[in-house]
C-alpha cells in the first residue's frame, strides 16, 4: 500500500515543472509589483482614500480592503499551478 502524501507534496506535484525558476517570469514580477504597489497603497491610508475617492461611485462599493494583496496571491497561484498537457 502507498503511502499518502502530505499536503505539501501534493501541492508539488501540480506545481509546473520549472516552478523554481518563476521568478525570472514576467507574469510572476508583474504581480509582485501589483502586490508592491498595493501594499504601499495599505500601508499609506490617505493615499488609498484618494484612489478610492477618484473612481465613480458606482465602482467604490466594490473595492475590499485588501484587494491588492488577494489579486496578487491569485495571479501567482494560478500562474504556478499546472493547467494540462502542452499541446
Amino acid at each position: 500500500m502507498e503511502k499518502p502524501q502530505t499536503f505539501w507534496g501534493r501541492v508539488r506535484a501540480r506545481l509546473v515543472d520549472d516552478w523554481h525558476t518563476a521568478w525570472r517570469w514576467w507574469s510572476i514580477r508583474l504581480a509582485a509589483l501589483f502586490g508592491l504597489i498595493a501594499t504601499y497603497l495599505l500601508a499609506a491610508p490617505e493615499t488609498l482614500v484618494q484612489v478610492i475617492n477618484i473612481l465613480p461611485p458606482e465602482l467604490r462599493r466594490w473595492v475590499p480592503p485588501a484587494l491588492g494583496p488577494l489579486i496578487t496571491v491569485l495571479i501567482v497561484g494560478i500562474r504556478l499551478y499546472r493547467q494540462g498537457e502542452k499541446k
